[in-house]
């Protein structure tokens, strides 16, 4: 009988302290936001629109964004800026890189989502909707206001 006892403790104590290794471990997923999303005003005419934000990843696992649309555009795509000596360029990128416990910006000089084939103007004090679409995460639909810089 002792002996019965003595093995249901056992168990148990090894149960507890399965469990409790269990919640110190750290979930390995993302958890993203998308911070300040804005877009510069652009005429239908001009045909393409820049949209910027900041990706804000607080989980223990990279992510990476890695398709973008807008009913507001034919396409988008994301491009990243470089200066060499004079020339200023815009340079497709296939995928934007959010660091585990990290954030990445998109702003002026640097990557941004492009909107080409503009479908409507975009005026200050207006919304565009985007949809972002990430390696590990769920899509995240964004509306960012139309602000002149």
């Amino acid at each position: 009988m002792f002996r019965t006892f003595k093995i249901a403790a056992t168990i148990a104590i090894t149960a507890l302290l399965l469990a409790g290794l269990a919640a110190c471990t750290t979930d390995p997923t993302p958890r993203l936001s998308i911070q300040d999303p804005w877009a510069r005003p652009a005429a239908m005419g001009v045909g393409t629109a820049a949209i910027y934000f900041t990706l804000v990843n607080e989980g223990n696992a990279s992510d990476a964004l890695v398709d973008v649309s807008s009913d507001a555009a034919e396409s988008a795509r994301f491009h990243e800026t470089q200066m060499e000596g004079n020339i200023i360029s815009m340079v497709p990128v296939t995928r934007i890189e959010i660091p585990a416990k990290g954030l990445t910006e998109l702003k002026p000089g640097g990557l941004h989502v492009m909107l080409m084939g503009l479908k409507q103007d975009l005026n200050n004090g207006d919304t565009v909707s985007v949809t972002l679409r990430f390696e590990k995460s769920d899509e995240v639909v964004v509306e960012a206001e139309v602000l002149a810089p």
